[in-house]
């Protein structure tokens, strides 16, 4: 270092002294104790305390305190008060590049300002104070970008869409999915007019996906109990399981505004726009359905000995079975994790249904086709058409995932829809075969008719570009951090901790990947 500054004046010293110090590696701890207090593991106070600890420690063994530990262990000075942890905490930290948006909404009893996060400001502080991470998330390139809208350009919310009227929207319209899980929404979007005075990439939201309560309440669309269950085709309720009769969602015209119940239908999005989830359709419907009643199978019918014992090695041979990584299936069993109800382990009232995560349903599956083989009764035709069953749904698993275009070819989405309706055929079978030996096994629900139309629209776009397994998994982060925002605060209040602490950790997990500070 004595070289590095030696000869210059002291300014240009200690800029060059400063510079040598940029790329060093910040604390593990320290950022591993940011984090958990940002999603909500940890109070403050508690990071606090385990960063004091972990100092004073290292001073006994005459180790380097790193300066980001220290950070954490100083807060609130040399007191144990707890009022000015967070405003301390902000000033040794990086600002946040993103921050919500607080609206005056008319509360009960009186208005509040709930926090929102643009996805327009969001896309563009990304663009300007983020540019590596959006390359890499938003428009990795503009061929990338080009090739989206020459593939999937005729499905049918997008032929006719308003964005194609904005001189080289397809070098500059990055497409969005809004994922939405059970809460209600509010409208966003650019302005076509402001698009058309620049050159710069801007979003546009092109397509919805969910779970089925969240169109019905954010979206209105019509509930799968009500006379028309479907808000994507004109299906009556009694010919609702007629899956060869599926019909195709039209293009649409694009003729706004229109008169629908809610505002992002009016202007916004389509009718057409909505695409099911294949994770919520598929995985956290026909699969678990599917799981549910092979593992009762095989536990209470197929495999002779004690029921607890034989749940005990299913999760043995399931286990085995699994091959491949990332996601497997669950470490244990439960009759709760599978029975309908507990009380009824025959199966005589209620349907059973496997309780676990999307990946972790899919992983079942795919164990449990390789199991239910091995002891399968092969001339017993209910168990070959549950082979059967267990065969369409891992080839449609197995042929979504491993297709690498934009879509499949025509061709290619005629036998993913064919392999869907066979699927829930069977399936349909299964349940009045079971029903007639007194057995509630193989529920059919909306969701099969849902997933059809899913399958329907890979012809223009694989469901894995859109399916919400990201989403999942953040559901129960941000859970577990409202509900450390509740502590000590009312419902208002702890909202707002909420958007800013979110913002935080956003920005933190976005920092993180791409190797920039978090300290000051």
């Amino acid at each position: 270092m004595e070289e590095a500054v030696q000869g210059g004046s002291r300014q240009g010293a200690r800029q060059t002294t400063a510079a040598l110090h940029v790329d060093e590696e910040e604390s593990e701890l320290a950022v591993h104790l940011y984090r958990q207090f940002l999603w909500g593991h940890q109070s403050l106070s508690h990071v606090r305390t385990t960063a004091r600890l972990a100092s004073n420690e290292l001073r006994l063994k005459k180790a380097t305190v790193p300066k980001q530990l220290s950070t954490l262990a100083g807060l609130g000075g040399n007191t144990d008060l707890t009022h000015n942890l967070w405003r301390d905490l902000e000033r040794r930290v990086q600002t946040p590049f993103l921050q919500p948006r607080y609206e005056m909404l008319p509360l009960n009893p009186r208005p509040g300002k709930i926090p929102f996060f643009d996805p327009v400001q969001t896309f563009e502080s990304l663009r300007t104070r983020r540019p590596d991470a959006f390359r890499e998330l938003c428009l990795p390139s503009v061929a990338e970008l080009q090739q989206f809208w020459q593939q999937c350009g005729r499905h049918p919310a997008l032929v006719h869409h308003p964005v194609t009227k904005i001189p080289d929207y397809q070098a500059r319209a990055v497409p969005l999915v809004l994922h939405g899980d059970g809460v209600p929404i509010t409208a966003i979007g650019a302005s076509q007019k402001s698009c058309t005075s620049h050159s710069r990439p801007f979003p546009v939201l092109a397509f919805a996906t969910g779970d089925l309560e969240w169109f019905s309440m954010a979206h209105g669309l019509p509930r799968w109990n009500s006379l028309r269950p479907c808000g994507l085709c004109s299906v009556g309720r009694q010919s609702m399981f007629a899956f060869k009769q599926v019909a195709r969602v039209g293009v649409d015209p694009w003729h706004v505004p229109r008169n629908g119940v809610h505002r992002l239908l009016r202007r916004t999005l389509c009718q057409a726009s909505i695409f099911p989830d294949l994770m919520h359709t598929k995985h956290l419907g026909v699969d678990q359905r599917i799981c549910g009643s092979v593992i009762w199978l095989l536990i209470h019918k197929v495999v002779e000995g004690d029921v607890a014992a034989n749940r005990l090695q299913l999760v043995e041979e399931l286990h085995r079975a699994h091959q491949g990584h990332g996601d497997r299936p669950p470490g244990r069993l439960t009759p709760g994790m599978y029975l309908g109800k507990i009380s009824d382990e025959g199966c005589r009232e209620n349907y059973p249904c496997l309780r676990t995560k999307a990946a972790e349903t899919k992983a079942t599956l795919a164990a449990l086709k390789i199991v239910w083989a091995s002891h399968m009764d092969p001339q017993n035709q209910l168990h070959i058409l549950t082979n059967l069953v267990l065969e369409l749904s891992f080839f449609l698993d197995t042929e979504v995932s491993s297709c690498k275009e934009w879509h499949p070819s025509k061709s290619e989405s005629d036998e993913w829809v064919v392999a869907g309706i066979s699927l829930c055929q069977c399936v349909t079978k299964l349940t009045k075969e079971y029903l007639k030996l007194g057995r509630c096994l193989f529920l059919v629900t909306f969701k099969f008719h849902w997933m059809i139309h899913c399958l329907h629209f890979s012809e223009f776009m694989n469901p894995k570009h859109v399916w919400a397994y990201s989403g999942e998994d953040y559901m129960s982060r941000c859970k577990t951090l409202l509900k450390s925002c509740l502590n000590g605060r009312k419902q208002l209040p702890a909202l707002q901790r909420f958007g800013r602490q979110y913002a935080r950790a956003i920005c933190v997990e976005i920092d993180k990947e791409f190797h920039r500070p978090l300290f000051v």
